[in-house]
């Protein structure tokens, strides 16, 4: 009676690390599942197409998604393309073996978990402060390009604000100078250099009216030749 009370004890106490193992499991990779969908998640994608005197935002940074051995050795975007389907078929061919814990025991044997689960610990804590260091790094992101938008619309306003001013400029002085013209009562007068340009295009008419007419006196004179010639041939 007391072998089989301590086998059932012992049965128990190894079914209760055996739950305890598998609790801790689970939670560990329901921890690594969201630690990887933050990973993988986010993409940078800053690119701002208005241009800001003196410097310009293009930034564009697409995040693929980690393979299984970067998530395991907590070294994300380090393996080359093609190396995660080599992981898969290693891990294909590997389901069947029972897994080990770092001191070379199989579950169940009575070897303690603890280490196991500590080190999942740090290796969960150290892929969600991962995770939490590229959320920061894409708000820096997001926060720069509306910086950028924010400083192109502010440098558009000012070149409105400078256009308007000058404007304002031009028209108070036009009305200056009205004003001026009409106290001295000599009244509007057109500029010098619009008379200039008005005698220059007379000048080229004319020249050109000139040589309309020479062309023309130059074709009545051969035609006149020509028909001379011909009453001599027939005569």
């Amino acid at each position: 009676m007391e072998e089989e009370e301590a086998q059932k004890k012992k049965a128990a106490e190894e079914e209760a690390e055996r739950q305890g193992w598998r609790a801790s499991a689970e939670r560990a990779q329901a921890r690594q599942y969201k630690a990887t969908q933050r990973l993988t998640g986010m993409e940078y994608d800053v690119n701002t197409a208005q241009k800001v005197p003196g410097a310009s935002v293009v930034v564009t940074m697409i995040r693929r998604a980690p393979c299984t051995r970067c998530i395991a050795n907590l070294m994300v975007g380090q393996c080359k393309p093609g190396q995660e389907e080599a992981d898969d078929k290693q891990e294909v061919g590997g389901e069947g073996d029972e897994p080990m814990t770092p001191l070379k025991g199989p579950l169940g044997a009575g070897v303690h978990t603890w280490w196991v689960e500590w080190e999942w610990e740090q290796q969960l804590q150290a892929m969600e402060r991962q995770a939490e260091v590229h959320e920061v790094t894409a708000l820096a992101f997001e926060r720069m390009a509306e910086a950028a938008v924010w400083t192109a619309n502010e440098w558009g306003l000012y070149h409105t604000w400078v256009e308007w001013v000058e404007m304002r400029r031009r028209e108070d002085v036009q009305e200056a100078r009205m004003a001026e013209l009409k106290r001295t009562g000599r009244g509007w007068k057109r500029p010098q250099s619009e008379v200039v340009e008005d005698q220059q295009e007379e000048v080229d008419e004319g020249a050109e009216g000139d040589n309309e007419e020479e062309v023309k006196g130059e074709q009545e004179g051969g035609e006149e030749q020509e028909g001379g010639r011909e009453q001599a041939m027939q005569e």
